[in-house]
């Protein structure tokens, strides 16, 4: 349930709440659950500067977790035996953005930092700092082609000598991260092959888009990134790539597009992988 009151004030600022109970199943992993509020309120300033400032409060229970982890002692005490956890977070938002459409933009650049505090004076069970960068770019070409880039940087680390929970790490994968491989299996593993996430990741993404119809266009893409644990330099040959073709539908009637993958894989996860992927997606890739 939400509510969000768009002008505040009759000045450019909105403020909203909304209130929420999820239920996330992780393919292979656990089951994740959830209950809680969030208080927003941002405010756009100089034409295209914007802030955001969020205060969330959740309660987070971990279910149904894969056997494989249960044998990692430190990660069944501390995320599945002691039940339910408290999130308690604050984060502000500074950005940037020149983009001209959410769902298929051809111009225009994106600049945002975000900043995550949770734990410490706000109560809670998890304490945090967590860093978000992130960089994005359309440039138009010729004949209506478009040239998208985006970079992004997270990063986290605990504080008061608490443990980082399994559910606030980094993984990579996805058709909004890197397309040919599946949501959530990027990242460090142990070694019996167990993605166990990491405390830093950094992800690029490359389009050249192809508008056939309003409704209708093709994009060349090449994903990179991975996720790195805490004392692990970021090194470029360690990285996933992923490049292929996809192709867009706009349907009108959802205000989504649909989308078409076919990727090629030059570094697998696991041995016996296949190289080549065909996914099917909904919603935008990177912005």
């Amino acid at each position: 349930f939400a509510f969000t009151e768009p002008y505040l004030f009759n000045l450019p600022a909105n403020f909203g709440i909304d209130v929420f109970k999820t239920s996330f199943e992780y393919p292979y992993m656990y089951t994740r659950r959830g209950q809680g509020f969030n208080l927003s309120s941002s405010a756009r300033f100089w034409t295209y500067w914007g802030s955001q400032l969020v205060y969330s409060m959740e309660d987070i229970e971990i279910s149904d977790v894969n056997e494989s982890y249960q044998y990692i002692s430190s990660y069944y005490y501390y995320y599945y035996s002691e039940g339910k956890r408290r999130v308690s977070a604050l984060s502000p938002t500074l950005y940037y953005s020149t983009v001209d459409s959410p769902i298929f933009p051809t111009s225009g650049s994106k600049a945002l930092l975000s900043y995550r505090y949770s734990g410490g004076f706000l109560g809670g069970d998890i304490f945090l700092h967590k860093l978000k960068l992130e960089l994005v770019r359309f440039q138009p070409l010729w004949k209506r082609h478009v040239l998208g880039l985006h970079l992004a940087y997270e990063g986290l680390s605990p504080f008061a000598n608490r443990r980082v929970p399994f559910y606030e790490k980094y993984f990579l994968g996805g058709e909004r991260s890197i397309r040919g491989f599946d949501i959530y299996t990027i990242g460090p593993r142990d070694k019996d092959g167990n993605v166990l996430g990491g405390t830093k990741s950094l992800l690029f993404n490359l389009e050249y888009a192809i508008p056939l119809t309003q409704q209708f266009s093709f994009v060349f893409f090449y994903d990179m990134g991975n996720a790195y644990d805490a004392g692990v330099p970021i090194r470029l040959r360690d990285v996933y790539t992923s490049a292929g073709l996809e192709l867009k539908v706009f349907v009108p009637m959802l205000n989504v597009p649909f989308r078409l993958i076919f990727a090629y894989n030059p570094r697998v996860l696991r041995s016996g992988d296949p190289h080549y992927v065909f996914k099917f997606a909904v919603g935008p890739s990177f912005y």
